[in-house]
């Protein structure tokens, strides 16, 4: 199973992060205080986040953040997706073959 680390600091000045892990592709959002939240994006693009609740997609339409699921006007739901901060040296002394962004 392929691993993936992503840099707090490549993630601090991009508030919107697109990318994928297999088949699974992902957005991330991170907010002013470095907090970050990873949501699955079944093949979608998301172009701006109001740093709070509403995420636009490359459209311009106006998905709903929760902490639970993005979610568009007529309902679509993507769930978020597992993830945690962790140090690099920990995190790389258990998975060596990680794919690292920065």
């Amino acid at each position: 199973m392929e691993q993936l680390a992503i840099a707090v600091e490549f993630l601090a000045g991009r508030t919107v992060y697109h990318d994928s892990l297999g088949a699974v592709d992902f957005i991330v959002l991170t907010d002013q205080s470095g907090a970050s939240r990873v949501y699955e994006t079944r093949g979608r693009r998301f172009s701006r986040w109001d740093g709070q609740d509403g995420v636009r997609d490359e459209s311009g339409g106006r998905w709903t953040l929760t902490e639970a699921a993005l979610t568009s006007p007529d309902q679509t739901s993507l769930r978020r997706l597992p993830s945690h901060r962790a140090f690099w040296f920990g995190w790389y002394a258990q998975y060596p073959e990680t794919r690292l962004v920065r």
